[in-house]
């Protein structure tokens, strides 16, 4: 018994997916199914010029990102440049006029009112600034 002779061979079959594979095969698919429905949606509405420019190029992107690595990692690096801009251009559209209209007039108004949400008075009475907590009366809610 000194070889591995009595061991098992691995079975030759069907190999299994791994989780990784299985995102890129769903990703892949999604690649497919979007522009397919945002080429028939324009199509429905009667922008037929944009859904054959649309649908050419997402045609071109996903059969030369399948026949040519090259090819595929330009596309995925001016993805990702123009995710940056994208990322940007929204994060001035969209976040620095929430918080000058939103955020600073809540933040003003707490202040006006006085209302001090930290509790960050100090009181040089008090012996503990600890507050006691009810115990938890149910073990799926223990906060």
């Amino acid at each position: 018994m000194g070889t591995w002779e009595h061991m098992p061979t691995k079975q030759q079959g069907p190999s299994t997916t791994s989780g990784l594979a299985l995102f890129f095969a769903r990703l892949a698919v999604a690649a497919i199914i979007v522009p397919v429905v945002v080429v028939t949606t324009l199509v429905y509405i009667g922008w037929i010029d944009l859904a054959l420019i649309i649908g050419s190029i997402a045609f071109v992107i996903i059969v030369g990102s399948r026949l040519s690595d090259p090819f595929a990692r330009a596309v995925k690096r001016f993805g990702d440049k123009l995710g940056l801009v994208i990322g940007g251009l929204l994060r001035r559209l969209l976040l620095i006029p929430f918080f000058l209209f939103v955020m600073a007039p809540l933040a003003w108004l707490q202040r006006r009112r006085k209302i001090d949400v930290l509790e960050r008075e100090l009181d040089p009475q008090a012996d503990s600034y600890w507050k006691p907590v009810k115990p938890s009366t149910s073990y799926e809610r223990t906060y």
